[in-house]
């Protein structure tokens, strides 16, 4: 009785290890990013361990090392899940599936939920917030024209402010009363020197800066949240 309770033990665990690694695959295939890696080596090699003794048809082995097995990885997976790793898609249909990752923890973004079908060019990057660091989460992207008109004339009603890219500088500049702006803008100086801002919020703390703001440069758009 024992030994087949030992079994059925051992089986479960067993199934749990191979559903996470697969689902690791998976999600490394749709989601380049290190941290199904990280998790998907250890669970490898547990799971070699416990088809040794599967094999063997030692039982208790298999049920007190699945155990053991299985709560190991639980801690590694909410070790490494809570830094995440930085995060990056470049396609409409990857970018809802990255974006329920990024928002997973329970932090919620003001990102589109879903792209317009003439989205291109898409380029979507998340970084956690670890400790003191800054982190971000944004999306870019080439739409038409009745997309973007369409999203400035609900911009113009909700921004606390309006300026050209231009006047802000690197961004971390005074701007009006001595104010700091500081939002994440993923190297546009150099692509839409010109772009329009249309600052939803901002913190003007330049120490532990909390800022939502749209990008718009002719077609391209980009929304950033830091």
């Amino acid at each position: 009785m024992k030994e087949k309770v030992a079994k059925t033990i051992g089986i479960i665990m067993t199934a749990i290890l191979t559903f996470v690694l697969v689902a690791c695959i998976l999600g490394f295939i749709v989601l380049p990013v290190i941290t199904f890696i990280i998790i998907m080596i250890p669970d490898f090699f547990f799971l070699l361990s416990l088809s040794r003794n599967l094999k063997k048809k030692r039982f208790t082995a298999l049920c007190v090392r699945g155990i053991i097995y299985a709560v190991l990885l639980a801690f590694h997976i909410l070790f490494w899940g809570a830094f995440h790793m930085p995060v990056s898609a470049y396609t409409s249909w990857q970018y809802p599936l990255a974006l329920k990752y990024a928002e997973f923890p329970g932090s919620d973004s003001f990102l589109p939920r879903k792209l317009p079908s003439s989205a291109r060019h898409v380029r979507f990057d998340f970084m956690p917030t670890i400790l003191q660091g800054d982190g971000h989460i944004a999306v870019g992207f080439n739409a038409d024209d009745e997309y973007v008109k369409n999203l400035e004339n609900e911009l113009k009603g909700s921004a606390m402010h309006v300026v050209n890219y231009n006047e802000l500088g690197n961004l971390n500049n005074s701007f009006k009363n001595g104010e700091i702006i500081h939002l994440y803008d993923s190297g546009i100086a150099h692509d839409h020197p010109n772009a329009k801002v249309y600052i939803l919020y901002t913190d003007y703390d330049w120490n532990h800066p909390s800022s939502k703001a749209v990008f718009v440069d002719g077609d391209y758009v980009f929304f950033s949240q830091e």
